[in-house]
């Protein structure tokens, strides 16, 4: 956005996993965790960033429209609907759309995933590498998916096989 250009602010500032954006108190994980020798540990939310992992200054930059800390929990599909994107990522965003993932925000833990959406966003990442001649596997691809969800990930398929693609469906 234009507000972050005039402030300087470099991509790092915009996540909790770089120096530059993460809270310094609790380090970008939005707790605090007190380690109890013989009990449980326990959790607390990050008084600084009241648990936004970024620092306050940057998770409070707005459009107008959206905070920073709301473009990462709102889904895709809601926070780009307001964002110009290039072709890459608009093309990127079709692809989600077609796959049935669009629903999934940016600060989704990969181990929060389902199998069907690790595979859903490792076919995004083959159809943007625009692959050919290759052999590409997948397990339990269509498990969980209803008649609607199976049409445009076919289509896509198709589109790989296409390309002289080599499909192993297990």
């Amino acid at each position: 956005l234009q507000v972050s250009k005039d402030l300087g602010l470099k991509d790092g500032h915009f996540s909790a996993n770089s120096e530059l954006g993460q809270c310094t108190s609790c380090l970008g994980k939005g707790v605090k965790i007190v380690e109890m020798h013989f009990l449980e540990d326990i959790e607390f939310t990050c008084e600084e960033c009241k648990g936004k992992k970024l620092k306050p200054f940057v998770a409070n930059i707005s459009d107008g429209i959206v905070t920073v800390f709301d473009a990462f929990h709102l889904p895709v599909k809601t926070v780009f609907q307001s964002v110009k994107v290039t072709p890459k990522g608009k093309r990127i965003l079709d692809y989600m759309h077609l796959l049935k993932i669009d629903y999934l925000n940016l600060d989704r833990s990969l181990d929060s995933l389902s199998g069907g959406e690790k595979q859903r966003i490792y076919l995004l990442t083959l159809l943007e590498q625009q692959l050919e001649n290759s052999l590409l596997i997948f397990e339990n691809i269509s498990a969980g998916l209803s008649a609607r969800e199976l049409s445009p990930l076919l289509e896509l398929l198709h589109q790989l096989t296409a390309n002289n693609n080599t499909i192993f469906l297990i």
